[in-house]
């Protein structure tokens, strides 16, 4: 990916985006949406070759330069190779200005939900006997609560600090290796970005050529 092709507006690429599980619906549609604005897109996939293909024909058509690359995401070291493939270690998230993130030692966001219901007495007794970690975002009208685990928490505090891919990546993978039940279990990196879109969180990207944005 060493070319500097135009894009479907006939300028200069605003930069490279790799979007993860970009196959099929979400996924698919962010990357034809991010080729429309200018960006050169990098279609991953995991085992969806035939609609990867198609979303890349989609947006070669409409002008743009887009490439299909394949890998699993709960594999070790996917992500890193993933990210070499796409020559993308300098991208960044733009997340919502609402977000906010919280570590505590206690089981707040359990304690938050219990305390609404009538009868909280059942949701207390079961409450969970360590600490949990809160992401709380308003991207519209009502206030979410999202409950990551620690390797998420840290995934989403390393973009807000300003991290690129790559770190939050380092991340992660400094949390997992801190922790050995976590470190048995594969992060799923696709599922968590998806899910950070999804959810509205992300508002943006920085490209890692130009270091410009695009939202």
């Amino acid at each position: 990916m060493t070319e500097t092709p135009h894009s479907a507006t006939g300028t200069a690429p605003t930069g490279t985006a790799l979007v993860t599980g970009a196959a099929k619906r979400i996924g698919a549609g962010l990357a034809r949406a991010l080729a429309a604005a200018g960006w050169q897109v990098c279609v991953h996939y995991a085992s969806s070759a035939k609609d990867a293909e198609t979303v890349v024909a989609d947006i070669e058509k409409a002008g743009a330069r887009a490439v299909a690359i394949p890998a699993d995401l709960a594999e070790p070291e996917a992500a890193e190779r993933l990210l070499a493939e796409a020559a993308l270690p300098g991208l960044r998230l733009r997340l919502h200005p609402s977000l906010g993130l919280l570590a505590s030692p206690f089981p707040v966001v359990s304690i938050w939900q219990a305390h609404p219901v009538d009868d909280p007495a059942p949701l207390l007794a079961g409450l969970p006997s360590g600490g949990e970690c809160a992401m709380v975002l308003r991207p519209a009208l009502d206030v979410e609560i999202h409950t990551p685990d620690a390797r998420g928490f840290a995934f989403v505090r390393a973009f807000r600090s300003g991290a690129t891919l790559a770190e939050a990546i380092e991340a992660v993978e400094a949390v997992s290796a801190g922790d050995d039940k976590a470190g048995r279990e594969a992060f799923d990196f696709s599922a968590h970005l998806a899910a950070l879109f999804e959810a509205g969180a992300v508002i943006g990207l920085t490209g890692a050529q130009e270091g410009e944005t695009t939202s």
